[in-house]
Parts: C-alpha cells; sequence; structure tokens
C-alpha cells in the first residue's frame, strides 16, 4: 500500500471508534464531575460546621469546675478547632487535586501570597497559646479559600456553594428566632423571679452599679449564633441575605413557576429577619451600602462595554469607604459626652494603636505582633479617652498587616485581587454578546437541571448538621430537638429542590451575587472582626475566592504537558496538614485530655490530685494563660488551707511552688502585661494569706510595671495606689489614685468603665487623709 494511503488510513478513525472515544470521552467526564461534586462538598463541611456548632477557645476551667454550671459541655473547645483546622487544609489540597486532575488554571499567584501569609503564622504558633488557635485557623481559612478559588472555576461547583450558603438561613433563621422569642425571654425571667440570690451568687453587691451593668447585659438579646458574636454573624447573615435576594429576584412565576418563586421569598425573607436578629447595625448599613452598589451594577448593564470595565476599580473604592469612613470619623474629633457617635471612633483609636505598634516595634513588620500578643501590647499605646481594650483593630487588612507582617500584607492584597478579579468576571459576564450562561469549552460535563443533587446535599446536612446534634445533644430537648430537624432536612430539601435549578439557568447573576456578597464582607470587615473571627473566617474567605474564580478556559498543549508541576501546591498543603496534625492537633489533643481530667479530679478529689494533671497540661503547653492561672490559684487555695490549719510553712511551700509556676510560663512566652497582672494578683493573694510583708512589696513591684505597660488602665491604677497605701507609702499613694481619677474622668465616653460612686468616694476621702488605715 502506498505511504499517503496508509497515513490516510492511520488518521481516518471508524465510527465505531468515534463511538468508543466519545464514550471514554464522557466516562472520564462523568469521573471529573464526580470527583469536583465531591471536592466541593467536603471544601462545604468546615465551613458550614463553625457556623451551627460553638467552637470556643476555652473548653475546660473558663469557670470553676466544681460548679454544676460546669458539667454540660454542648461545644467544641481547642481540640475541636485544631482537627478542623488540620482536615480544613487537607481538604483543601484534596480539592486543588481534584482540580489538577480536571485540568483546571492553576492560580499560581494567588498559592505564593497564600503561602507567604501561612509562614509568619507558622512563626508566630509556638509563642502563645492564643496564636495555635488563631494562626492555625487563619491557615485553614485562607486554604479553603485557595480551594473554593479554584473549584469555582466549574460552573457546577460554584453552583453548590453558593446554594449551600443560601440554604443556611434557614437553620440559622431558626435558631435566633427560638433564642429571642423563647429562650431568652425564659432566662431573664428565671433570673428576675430569684434576682437577689442569683446577684449576690455572682459575687456582686445588690442595687451596686456592678449590678445595673448585669442586668443591661442579661436583657440584651441580640442575637449571636455559634460563632458567639452579633456583629459577625449579622456579616455573615447580611452576605446570604444579599446572596438569597438576588436568586429570588433570578426566580419567576413564568419560569419556575408560584411555589418555587414563594418559598425563594420566604427563604428571603428569613435571611432578612435572621440579620436583623442579630441587631448588628453595621451589617445593616453594609447590605443597604451594597444594595446601592448593587442598582450601579445594574445601571452598568445598560450601558457600553467600556463603562463596564469599570467594575472591578468600583469594587476596590467600594470596600475602602470603610476605611475612609473609620479615617474621616477620627479626624473630627471625640464627642462632648457618650452620646454622640462612639463606634467609628474607637476604630480609628484601634487603628492608631495598632501603628504605633508597628512604629515603635520595626521587626514586628516582618513577622507580626502575633494575634495572642496584641491584646496586652494595645494597652501600652492605647488611645487616653478609648475604654475598651481589644484583641482585634475591627479592621482585616489592619489586623493581618499588624498581627502577621509582610504575610498579613501579602493576603490584603490577594483579598483585594480577588475582588478586583470578581468584579472583572461581571465585567466579562456582562459584555458577553452570546448567551453568557454557556459552559466554557473543556469543561467537565454539566448535569440538567432534572437531575437533582440531592445525594450531596443529604450527605453535608449529616455531616454537618449531625456533628452539631451529637455535641448538643446534652442540651437539646424535646422542642430544640424538633427545630434542629426541620432545619436539617429544609436546607437539604431547599438547597435541592428550590434553590439548585435558579442558579443552574442562571450563571452570569450567581457572578454579580458572589462579586456584591464579596464586598459586603470586606467592607464590614473594616469595623468588624469577622476575618479575624476563628468561626467565621473559613466563611468569609470562600466567598470571596469563589467570586473570584475565572471561567474555565480549554486546556492548552502546554498546561498538559505541565501535569506534575500543576499536583505542587495540593502537595504543600497535604504535607502542610500532615505537619500540623503531629506538632498541633495531637498536642492539643493532650493538653485538652489533661485539662479534662484536672477538671474531673477538681471536682471529685480537690485541688491535690487535679494538680498532677495541670502541670503535665503545662509540660506539654505551657504557654497557655488558663493552665497557668489554674495552676497558681489553686496552690494558693491549698496555701489557704494549710495557713488556717496553722502549717504557715507548708503554706508559704505552694506559695514558692506558684511563683515558680509564673516564671516557667514567663519563661515558655507569657510575658508582658498579662504576667506583670498575674504576679501581681499572686503576690497580693500571698500576702493576705500570710501577713507578711514581703509579698505585699513584690506586689507592689508587679503593679508597678503592669501601670508602665498599661498606663491608662483604671483597675491597675487603683491596686497599686492601694496596696501603696497599705505600705504606708501615703504621698505615691495619692498620687496613684489621682492618676486613677484622671483616667476615670477620661472614660467619659463610656460611663458603665468609670469608677462606681461608691470606690470613688473612698478614693477621694483617701486623698483627704494622710493616716494610715
Amino acid at each position: 500500500m502506498p505511504k499517503r494511503s496508509r497515513e490516510h488510513n492511520s488518521n481516518t478513525a471508524t465510527p465505531n471508534e468515534s463511538i468508543r472515544g466519545n464514550i471514554r470521552g464522557n466516562i472520564r467526564g462523568n469521573i471529573r464531575g464526580g470527583l469536583i461534586d465531591l471536592a466541593t462538598i467536603g471544601l462545604l463541611i468546615p465551613v458550614l460546621l463553625p457556623l451551627v456548632v460553638v467552637f470556643t477557645q476555652t473548653l475546660y476551667f473558663e469557670s470553676d469546675p466544681r460548679t454544676a454550671a460546669t458539667l454540660q459541655t454542648i461545644s467544641l473547645g481547642p481540640t475541636g478547632l485544631a482537627w478542623l483546622a488540620v482536615a480544613s487544609i487537607a481538604l483543601a489540597a484534596i480539592a486543588l487535586a481534584v482540580t489538577a486532575a480536571a485540568r483546571g488554571k492553576i492560580r499560581w499567584v494567588s498559592f505564593i501570597l497564600i503561602a507567604v501569609g501561612i509562614v509568619p503564622c507558622l512563626i508566630q504558633m509556638p509563642n502563645h497559646f492564643t496564636n495555635r488557635l488563631y494562626a492555625g485557623a487563619w491557615i485553614a481559612a485562607a486554604s479553603l479559600g485557595l480551594a473554593a478559588a479554584h473549584l469555582a472555576q466549574f460552573p457546577r461547583a460554584k453552583r453548590l456553594i453558593v446554594t449551600a450558603l443560601i440554604a443556611l438561613a434557614l437553620p440559622l433563621f431558626i435558631q435566633g428566632a427560638w433564642y429571642v422569642y423563647v429562650e431568652h425571654p425564659a432566662t431573664v425571667q428565671s433570673f428576675m423571679d430569684n434576682e437577689q440570690q442569683s446577684i449576690q451568687a455572682r459575687g456582686l453587691t445588690v442595687g451596686s452599679a456592678e449590678h445595673a451593668k448585669y442586668l443591661t447585659r442579661l436583657k440584651g438579646n441580640d442575637v449571636i449564633g455559634a460563632v458567639g458574636m452579633s456583629n459577625v454573624l449579622g456579616s455573615i447573615t447580611a452576605a446570604i441575605t444579599l446572596l438569597s435576594v438576588i436568586g429570588f429576584t433570578l426566580s419567576g412565576w413564568q419560569r419556575h413557576g408560584w411555589f418555587r418563586t414563594t418559598a425563594l421569598a420566604v427563604l428571603t425573607l428569613m435571611a432578612a429577619w435572621a440579620l436583623l436578629l442579630t441587631q448588628s447595625k453595621g451589617a445593616m448599613l453594609a447590605l443597604i451600602a451594597t444594595g446601592v452598589l448593587a442598582i450601579v451594577v445594574i445601571l452598568l448593564i445598560r450601558f457600553k462595554p467600556p463603562l463596564r470595565r469599570m467594575l472591578p476599580a468600583l469594587c476596590i473604592l467600594f470596600v475602602l469607604t470603610g476605611s475612609a469612613a473609620v479615617l474621616i470619623r477620627g479626624s473630627l474629633g471625640p464627642p462632648h459626652d457618650h452620646t454622640g457617635e462612639r463606634s467609628l471612633l474607637f476604630r480609628f483609636h484601634y487603628a492608631q494603636g495598632a501603628a504605633q505598634l508597628l512604629i515603635d516595634d520595626p521587626a514586628a513588620i516582618l513577622k507580626g505582633i502575633g494575634p495572642g500578643n496584641f491584646k496586652d501590647r494595645y494597652e501600652a499605646v492605647r488611645n487616653p479617652i478609648s475604654p475598651e481594650v481589644v484583641s482585634s483593630t475591627h479592621n482585616v487588612f489592619i489586623d493581618y498587616t499588624a498581627m502577621l507582617g509582610l504575610g498579613g500584607l501579602a493576603w490584603c492584597l490577594l483579598l483585594l485581587t480577588w475582588l478586583f478579579n470578581a468584579g472583572t468576571v461581571v465585567a466579562n459576564d456582562l459584555a458577553r454578546p452570546s448567551n453568557p450562561d454557556r459552559a466554557p469549552p473543556g469543561s467537565p460535563p454539566e448535569p440538567s437541571p432534572s437531575n437533582k443533587p440531592i445525594k450531596l446535599f443529604a450527605l453535608l446536612a449529616v455531616i454537618v448538621f449531625g456533628t452539631q446534634y451529637y455535641i448538643q445533644l446534652p442540651g437539646l430537648y424535646a422542642e430544640t430537638a424538633i427545630l434542629w430537624l426541620i432545619g436539617t432536612l429544609g436546607f437539604a430539601l431547599i438547597a435541592t429542590y428550590i434553590i439548585y435549578p435558579v442558579w443552574f439557568v442562571a450563571r452570569a447573576w450567581v457572578n454579580v451575587a458572589l462579586t456584591l456578597a464579596a464586598c459586603l464582607l470586606l467592607l464590614h470587615a473594616q469595623i468588624e472582626m469577622t476575618f479575624f473571627w476563628a468561626s467565621a473566617a473559613a466563611f468569609v474567605w470562600v466567598v470571596l475566592g469563589t467570586a473570584s474564580a475565572r471561567p474555565l478556559e480549554t486546556p492548552t498543549p502546554q498546561t498538559e504537558q505541565r501535569t506534575q508541576i500543576r499536583y505542587l501546591p495540593a502537595v504543600c498543603l497535604f504535607l502542610l496538614s500532615i505537619t500540623l496534625m503531629f506538632t498541633y492537633a495531637q498536642p492539643m489533643t493532650r493538653h485538652q485530655s489533661h485539662l479534662a481530667n484536672a477538671a474531673n479530679l477538681l471536682r471529685i478529689s480537690g485541688p491535690p490530685a487535679a494538680l498532677a494533671e495541670l502541670d503535665q497540661a503545662a509540660a506539654i503547653i505551657a504557654n497557655d494563660p488558663t493552665t497557668t492561672r489554674w495552676r497558681v490559684r489553686l496552690r494558693e487555695e491549698i496555701a489557704v488551707a494549710l495557713n488556717n490549719n496553722n502549717r504557715p510553712d507548708d503554706a508559704a511551700q505552694f506559695l514558692d511552688q506558684a511563683m515558680t509556676v509564673l516564671d516557667q510560663a514567663e519563661h515558655a512566652g507569657l510575658t508582658g502585661l498579662s504576667a506583670a497582672r498575674r504576679r501581681g494578683t499572686l503576690t497580693l493573694g500571698a500576702f493576705y494569706i500570710t501577713n507578711d510583708r514581703h509579698w505585699l512589696r513584690l506586689a507592689q513591684t508587679a503593679y508597678t510595671k503592669a501601670t508602665h505597660l498599661s498606663p491608662n488602665n483604671l483597675s491597675d491604677h487603683v491596686r497599686l495606689a492601694d496596696i501603696l497605701w497599705q505600705l504606708g507609702q501615703f504621698d505615691s499613694a495619692q498620687k496613684a489614685y489621682r492618676r486613677a481619677l484622671e483616667i476615670s474622668d477620661q472614660y467619659y465616653l463610656d460611663p458603665d468603665v468609670q469608677l462606681p460612686q461608691t470606690e470613688r468616694k473612698r478614693i477621694e476621702s483617701r486623698l483627704q487623709d494622710d493616716k494610715s488605715p
């Protein structure tokens, strides 16, 4: 046979071969699609779980374990946070691997910026117990955001993510409504029926200012949800409300029928109602502002493409108005009394303090201060008229920069870049002359609208809400169990049969909704702690990452040839998860296990037996403030008992041991202001136990240091003045008392933290009396 003929036959496929090739292609496409679906569900688990299950930083010894109230645990503690962080990073690695296998585009710049931010997190983790918790949660959240930015290249993954977030409105509304209309009124009524006994049980004086403050806090019924903060929950519910509103606008009587349209309207009302229940004014204002931006976007649709290209820059400018508002408010100065605007002013003070910390410590610009150290160091530079002591500046960009240094700057740049990309995606969709909902070439096959992903959402609901049920089982009763069941079933059914088809036919508007939600979250994150808070960080990062995802392009021969390097981000995150499992999660598990044993032994056998477990916990993680506090407190209690039994030498031995504990804690990293206060509390208590003025002089030294590290702290100056008075140093004591009165007067913007009248009268009487008590 001639050569040309052979070549012609070899390049011409027979009909059977074409059919077999199409079948193989469909099989591969279905497998890829299935993997994308499973990877997306895996990604959503650590995003939704912290929004329905309470995670607390101190599960044991938050209060005295000997009280009956601590016997039931309905939350996950540091161990749960640690293992959730490890699992999140591993799931993000799987999502990146699936993206690489499905020939998705690897976003190398995003991966590098994420990695740069992870480095200072890893550096800060060993320095403080709080650093472990927050840095671990932040690494997990950023990893999930990176995974979402890759998975959302595939339209099916983006729809699953958005659908799950909207469906979450139902369980969040149910939980919030039950708290406001049933649980909270019952709690208040129970307290009021036994008000005098309840106040005395909390160590307060009936009729005092502290009594009034406690009542004010008790009667506040703003919903905090599982995340533990009403403003953070408000940010989340506002974003869900925005997504739901746009989902409702996409449904219509002709396209989807009256049932689905009505159901979406009800769900939208629930999302908005859940936001109102949080009573977060900032979140509501952010939603209104983003609604104005949405109107601008809709108007841009009617103009020519050049104007649509302004949308990415418009999103950036819109977000930065949050910081601009804080700066403008700060430049106007403080109000004359506490009735004026204080919220934005205080946030301006937080920013001032963070900037001063970086100026005073240039090394912090490189590696950051660390989330666990910020609170102590902020007190040294706190504005004198600002009474609030905070652990966050309530601004995502300032928080990351101050606490993570250059790595935080990399994350800030990434978030703004993702927002810009999200605006670009919307602008391209609006400028596309053809159907913007057409699937990009090379994408895995899309399921038909009739193919309801009930199995996927059922799997997600079982894992997330099943975990919630397991954790909260000790606190559930018939009514709340029924509400849990309604929320769980409603989540799965609403997501499957109502929302998913709507998003299927309106892919371009999904991008609009996500971009607006990203704008809302970043805007509110400049006056609140949404990105800082461990329980909410994954949600906001995933929304930003999903919004930034650009449609998948057809794979090129070059990308086909570079298969192995495409798996590098997945491999790096997988290795990171393995590393943190051994260096973070397992030590945390052993540490918390010893604390749990100590709590049980304290209830059953008393302080001596609990101390052995607490000491073992400290041997694993030595810079935990809670462990340190209770190791000192129980030794004080033993010293009191020994001294009352006429064994002063033995009592002194335990007090010396308590001092050694503080020395060990400071060596492990618990230094600065908190360390000075712990030492002052111990030495002052030792003086009252032994009546040895040596301890009183040590207390003077400790509180003198505390006042230097926190020059505007009212309590520290009052304690120092009292100690000086007891030592007979009346001139120095009166100077400290005068300073305390000055600080109290400076706190006029928040009268609740000023000196109570009884305390003020006591101090004023001492200023007029030079005699010792």
